[in-house]
């Protein structure tokens, strides 16, 4: 037996048959020969009437006629009833006489559709055009529409039915009346009932391809008929390019029609793309004033529909407003009184919306808390994109999930993907943060909304539904609102500032608190799956335990670094320095509780915020001196309290080597005019923690080097104070374990005890910013030795004592530190004599230190990661044979001994004779 025919064999047959007919067809139509033409075309046109083919082949074969007809058939019979060659009218009745009904209706749609197109030529040659005067020169198209609509009844195969309909809605979409007025001429209704039964036939057709051939088959048959759903689609596309076509003909005849005909075919295929082409090509002013009809409908896929539509709706605003657009909605007095988005005025968008939502949320009880998530978050997002403004419809959104919430069953609860869609309801707020039109963005957020209901939380619903989330939830919410605060805060638009105490409660109390404090449900290191249990002395081994085990060091920095850039953002818009501390206080309250591991990072900002309100106080000209003393003590006394217990903190069972707490407490002290007794008690706490906390060598070095600049810059202190201090500072500089630190900070604290200038009986006086003059740095050392007995009896010995404790610590014996040290010796050393005049500072102490230095570096000949062939012998030939040292040690004492040369030429030379020769017997 022979093997059936294939597909492709069978349509390469009928596209011979095709090709050799419509060959004949315009040889006929050239000789005028328009019986011809009809014959050679209905032998052509039998080849649709198989039943072999695809639906994919089919349409190849379809397109082939189609051409034919179109591009040849259609035009000749339009251009020979314009020149009187036939007349259409009885070209129409004489094509209902083929043998086949597939030809014959095909011929019939393509005369009728050419006959629709010289009734619009006719009614355009009047201009306007003058239906009255109608006389039976221009076809009846109304009566045509009918009669063709009518006919195409006759076939019923789904396939062949099909593609007959789209060929009547493709030849006839160009000629459709849009006319108001009655008449056999057609006026747009007649158009939209053309188009709409045309459409619902068609859809029919399409639902039933899929029950022929087997069983078997099935997917397949699905596969074709998604290939075959642009043709279906095409009627409703047709609908909305129909000119005239507004939105009251829409709400009550084109989307009663259409969603009744999805209803009806039970089919998902069907009901899923057809909701989905509504949506889109109809405009949104028609579903604006449609929502309710819309969503009365039970379609199939609604929530999908739903997201659809307000996406389209969201990325329409996202793009206006990236164009600059779109404008926010100004509200009076709860009214709109401008568009968004071009949505009418007197169409309460959100109110439609939210109405049919919790309708059908309420009337179906089958939806779970994840399709109610699901319906929320579109309506959000719409609510976000087109009224930013309106916080009290974003507390409406999420206090309805918040019922739902609560209500739920504890397997949804469970759910990932349903606790998923609640977190992105409250992550989508801060996301819009930055984006938002308001003038000032953070008010979204972080302030109550006149209009929002009364709660107990300062977020209202938003506060409310977060704390229903677990605790890695909430953190994540948290990141999101620190991220998009300190994204708007770095940007000069948005002017992001936490200025009231309500915005330091919502967002370090509530939004953020997660990252603040410990909760019952998790801690710094996450979620807690071991419940804790304190013994007698209320401390946690299990929770030390987790901190070791699970503490993950840069998430925590990474977390507490977001904290710290938000406690610069707490002030007033005003710069009132009265408002700025208030908003602190309230702020300490929140950070105090967040643990040893958190206060080392959120602590120390908040001081340097302090600091920085300590200045502002200065130049506050509306406050008289006593007040501002007043404020200034208070303020040293809050500092001293949160820098105290930053020093109480417990770090030891960390591995950081962070030395934050150590820095802070000798430096907050410096650079503000400071009452004596709070600058005193300043420095002793710093040496109290020195005492208590401060283990590691390299942090000891630098507390005592900020002490040492804290002392430095003070001018507050009388005689006694400055020195016990200093005395006591000496004392730990002389004990520090290494030598190499012995040295460096005798030597620093070695200036300490000679004074540059006196201002007074009571104090010391500030840095000096610049050398000296000639003429100032005589007069300066003349009243230094004038004063030097008066006050300070004991300075030179007491700098010679440090200087010289800070040369005999032989710190060149201290490994590779060793050069370098010595190297920084001479530094300060020079430094007395030119700026001080150092009567103990002598030429020859000078040359010996040079000496002692240099012979350091010839005998330093330890491992290095530096050869001798990389120092280049001409730039430092008194340093010959020295092939151990780092190379910018030699460097930095050859700039030295280059600028005491330059000193001892100047002096040489005459320019520098009130040194009394003092370079000229310096030895190099």
């Amino acid at each position: 037996d022979a093997l059936p025919p294939t597909q492709t064999q069978i349509l390469e047959d009928a596209l011979g048959v095709v090709k050799l007919h419509a060959k004949s067809m315009r040889k006929s139509l050239e000789l005028c020969a328009v019986m011809d033409a009809f014959r050679h075309a209905s032998l052509m046109l039998a080849t649709l009437r198989t039943s072999l083919l695809t639906p994919k082949n089919y349409y190849e074969l379809y397109m082939a006629i189609f051409d034919q007809l179109s591009s040849h058939l259609a035009l000749y019979l339009y251009d020979g009833h314009l020149a009187g060659q036939h007349n259409l009218s009885d070209l129409y009745e004489l094509v209902q006489y083929a043998g086949n009904i597939v030809p014959r209706l095909y011929l019939m749609i393509t005369v009728g559709s050419v006959y629709m197109r010289v009734a619009a030529k006719l009614l355009a040659a009047e201009n306007p055009p003058n239906q009255e005067t109608y006389q039976g020169e221009v076809p009846p198209i109304k009566e045509l529409l009918n009669d063709m609509l009518e006919m195409a009844r006759g076939v019923q195969h789904p396939t062949r039915g099909l593609f007959l309909r789209y060929y009547l809605s493709v030849m006839t979409r160009d000629h459709m009346p849009n006319f108001v007025i009655d008449s056999p001429l057609g006026t747009l209704s007649t158009s939209i009932h053309f188009i709409l039964q045309n459409f619902i036939e068609m859809n029919k057709l399409w639902v039933r391809l899929q029950y022929i051939g087997h069983s078997s088959e099935r997917d397949k048959r699905e596969v074709e008929r998604k290939e075959l759903r642009v043709i279906v689609g095409s009627g409703i596309v047709r609908l909305s390019q129909l000119d005239g076509l507004g939105w009251e003909h829409f709400k009550a005849t084109v989307l009663p029609s259409i969603l009744g005909e999805v209803v009806n075919c039970k089919d998902p295929i069907a009901q899923d793309y057809l909701m989905d082409i509504i949506i889109q090509v109809f405009p949104e002013d028609f579903h604006f004033r449609t929502l309710d009809l819309f969503y009365r409908h039970p379609v199939i896929g609604l929530i999908d529909r739903f997201i659809a539509f307000v996406e389209r709706i969201k990325e329409e605003a996202e793009e206006s407003r990236k164009s600059g657009s779109l404008s926010p909605v100004i509200e009076t007095e709860g009214e709109s009184t401008e568009d968004a988005l071009g949505i009418p005025k007197e169409v309460p968008l959100f109110d439609l919306f939210w109405e049919q939502i919790t309708v059908l949320i309420s009337t179906r009880p089958e939806f779970t808390l994840l399709d109610t998530a699901s319906l929320l978050g579109p309506l959000l997002n719409l609510t976000l994109n087109c009224y930013p403004d309106r916080v009290d419809q974003v507390d409406k959104i999420l206090g309805f999930a918040k019922d739902r919430v609560l209500t739920a069953k504890k397997t949804d609860l469970k759910d990932t993907k349903t606790m998923t869609s609640i977190l992105q309801l409250l992550l989508s707020p801060t996301a819009i943060v930055a984006a938002t039109t308001s003038p000032y963005p953070h008010n979204a957020l972080i302030e109550p909304h006149p209009t929002r209901p009364t709660s107990t939380s300062y977020c209202g619903n938003f506060t409310d539904l977060l704390r229903l989330l677990p605790h890695t939830s909430r953190r994540k919410v948290a990141h999101a609102v620190a991220k998009s605060a300190i994204q708007s805060a770095a940007d000069p638009k948005q002017l992001f500032l936490i200025d009231t105490c309500d915005g330091v409660e919502a967002v370090f109390g509530e939004l953020c608190s997660v990252l603040v404090t410990d909760c019952v449900d998790g801690n710094v290191c996450g979620p807690k799956h071991v419940p804790m249990k304190r013994g007698e002395d209320g401390q946690s081994v299990e929770e030390q335990r987790v901190l070791l085990e699970k503490l993950d060091w840069e998430d925590v920095q990474e977390e507490q670094n977001w904290i710290a850039k938000l406690i610069h953002t707490v002030k007033s818009r005003t710069a009132d320095p009265d408002e700025d501390l208030e908003l602190l206080a309230v702020l300490r309250q929140h950070l105090g509780t967040g643990g040893d591991v958190r206060i080392r990072f959120t602590l120390p900002p908040l001081v340097f915020r302090c600091m920085a309100i300590a200045h502002e106080y200065l130049g506050h000209s509306k406050l008289s001196e006593t007040a501002i003393s007043g404020r200034l003590l208070s303020m040293y006394h809050f500092m001293s309290e949160t820098i105290l217990a930053l020093s109480r903190a417990n770090f030891s069972y960390l591995d950081s080597g962070d030395d934050t707490y150590a820095d802070a407490p000798s430096d907050f002290g410096t650079g503000i005019p400071t009452p004596l007794k709070a600058a005193y008690e300043f420095i002793v706490n710093a040496l109290t923690v020195f005492e208590d906390s401060m283990l590691d060598s390299k942090t000891q070095v630098a507390m005592l080097t900020l002490v040492l600049g804290a002392l430095e810059k003070m001018d507050v202190f009388g005689e006694e104070n400055y020195d016990t201090l200093l005395t006591k500072v000496v004392g730990y500089c002389g004990k520090m374990i290494r030598k190499v630190d012995q040295a460096r900070l005798l030597v620093s604290a070695s200036g300490l005890f000679w004074e540059k200038e006196k201002s007074g009986v009571e104090g010391r006086v500030g840095v000096v910013s610049a050398s000296p003059s000639a003429s100032s740095a005589s007069s300066q050392k003349q009243t230094t030795k004038s004063h030097k007995s008066d006050l300070f009896g004991e300075d030179d010995r007491r700098f010679q004592e440090s200087k010289k404790h800070g040369v005999v610590s032989k710190p060149y014996r201290d490994g590779k530190r060793g050069p370098q040290t010595a190297d920084n010796l001479l530094d300060p050393v020079i430094k007395f004599e030119l700026f001080r005049k150092v009567d103990s500072i002598t030429i020859g102490y000078i040359n010996s230190l040079i000496e002692l230095i240099q012979n350091g570096l010839t005998n330093y000949n330890n491992a290095s990661n530096i050869t001798s062939a990389s120092i280049n012998p001409s730039a430092f030939s008194i340093f010959a044979g020295i092939a151990a040292v780092p190379i910018h040690v030699l460097r930095h004492f050859q700039n030295v001994l280059s600028h005491l040369r330059y000193l001892r030429e100047q002096e040489t030379n005459g320019n520098q004779c009130e040194n009394d020769g003092f370079w000229a017997e310096l030895q190099i």
